[in-house]
């Protein structure tokens, strides 16, 4: 798993994040952490700490969306096929 991480580009973070990772996501159940162990790791209690909103302090642009109202005239596709 860190082989493709760090061909990602993505292994700036400790390398104890990537075992915790690497036992959460291991396929036999008996062997695999539980999300209650896994919170317990010490990721979770460094700086900066988590909050309930994961966007905090983050602006994220969201495009226009067009919406169509009853008074919209739907047109349904032209199929040239005959059944």
């Amino acid at each position: 798993m860190s082989t493709f991480l760090r061909s990602q580009g993505a292994l700036h973070a400790k390398k104890y994040i990537f075992l915790q990772l690497q036992k959460l996501l291991l396929m036999d159940p008996n062997k695999r952490i539980t999300s209650e162990q896994a919170l317990q790791d010490p990721y979770f209690f460094e700086d900066p700490l988590p909050t309930a909103d994961v966007f905090a302090g983050c602006t994220i642009p969201y495009p226009k969306r067009e919406f169509l109202t009853d008074d919209d005239q739907v047109q349904k596709p032209v199929s040239n096929m005959y059944f």
